[in-house]
């Protein structure tokens, strides 16, 4: 949504642009020519040359952009203000105000509205709203404890937000207590049977990201002129590459960062951190794609301009299918290497894996049926002469 300029080439006399307005309606782009008589309404003139008029649309859409985020901040500002005026007998606003600025926030100096739209404040006011629903004094909490997982189930929260949560509640139970002279144990983390109810309840519901189809060249290329430029061209890295999500997004990063450009055996390679392994030391977080096929080669040039964008995975289920996600290029690029004649070992290697195992059990497409291959039509990946 915003201003655009569109280039007129063919046009003699100046201006040799239009503008424009794009809008989305129902899923669909659209974009509206802006009279000439009403461009000094928008801050145009036909005086202006293209690169000018680009500028002054960058402008206006950076302005409508922080308009929006202001509405935004206003409207969830208001929610929360509607939340803390509820009075509850187990959220004094004295000991609250206390416990936020002595012991959530101690030693904390910034920008208050930073402050406020914190992970730390955002856990704490899901602490708030479980104290309210539950309505039982700290000094209770411990034998109580039920009370609180029911609540989790109930909400459908996953495991991890459910132990940040808790450390809060007992935090806040513990400043409450010694406030009131009152002893206080804290509630124990879910275990056994309460945490598999409390993680089922969270993969059964609507909340949890199932396992993508996979996305072949083909679907992308039917389905191009209905994604942005940018978009489509992440989808394209996806496939062409295997990469994770959050790996593409790192390749906007500057390069020698997070990924770079080497030269292996006559063939460009990708080299590309992988954040998501934590748990191994960072010299051992690299992996190591090879440009085998000339579409991998052509994407370098974009990757290196930054053209792409991660699209919405709503996006990405309306215009190719319900079952696809983000993931869905990178569950294609098996198929896609396996089809060429890539060794399974290698695709595995691409894709990060620990193990051959994983690669074949999640990534292979159970419904494709495998062929014998035929060494004639395999794709050789040596490049001649090299």
């Amino acid at each position: 949504m915003g201003y655009r300029i569109k280039a007129l080439p063919n046009k003699k006399s100046e201006p040799n642009y239009k503008i424009q307005y794009r809008t989305y309606v129902g899923g669909q782009r659209k974009d509206t020519d802006i009279k000439r008589r009403k461009w000094y309404e928008h801050g145009f003139n036909i005086d202006m040359t293209f690169e000018e008029a680009k500028e002054r649309a960058k402008q206006l859409n950076a302005q409508a952009k922080l308009k929006r985020e202001q509405e935004a901040r206003v409207k969830i500002d208001k929610r929360f203000e509607k939340e803390d005026d509820i009075k509850c007998a187990f959220l004094p606003p004295i000991l609250v105000e206390e416990f936020e600025s002595k012991v959530l926030f101690r030693g904390v100096y910034g920008d208050p509205e930073r402050i406020k739209r914190s992970k730390t404040m955002s856990h704490w006011r899901a602490a708030k709203r479980v104290i309210r629903a539950v309505q039982l004094d700290p000094s209770n909490y411990e034998d109580e404890y039920m009370a609180f997982y029911d609540y989790f189930q109930q909400h459908e929260w996953s495991i991890s937000y459910v132990e940040k949560v808790l450390k809060l509640l007992n935090r806040w139970g513990f400043y409450c207590s010694k406030k009131q002279n009152k002893a206080f144990l804290p509630m124990p983390a879910p275990r056994g049977r309460d945490r598999q109810r409390i993680a089922d309840a969270y993969y059964d519901s609507e909340k949890t990201k199932k396992e993508s189809a996979p996305l072949s060249p083909d679907q992308l290329e039917k389905a191009k002129s209905l994604f942005m430029e940018e978009n489509y061209n992440w989808l394209l890295v996806s496939i062409w590459f295997g990469l994770r999500p959050i790996e593409i997004d790192n390749l906007k990063s500057p390069q020698g960062k997070l990924w770079d450009l080497v030269e292996e055996s006559g063939y460009m390679v990708l080299k590309v951190y992988q954040s998501k392994l934590s748990n191994l030391d960072r010299d051992k977080r690299w992996k190591y794609v090879p440009c085998l096929f000339p579409e991998q080669e052509n994407l370098i040039e974009l990757i290196q301009e930054g053209n792409f964008k991660r699209p919405l995975s709503k996006t990405i289920k309306k215009h190719i299918n319900e079952d696809t996600t983000c993931y869905g290029g990178r569950k294609g690029f098996t198929n896609l290497m396996l089809d060429r004649g890539v060794p399974l070992e290698a695709v595995s290697s691409y894709l990060g894996h620990q193990s051959i195992d994983r690669t074949w059990i999640t990534y292979r497409d159970k419904n494709k049926v495998l062929l014998p291959i035929d060494e004639k039509k395999v794709v050789k990946i040596k490049r001649t002469g090299s």
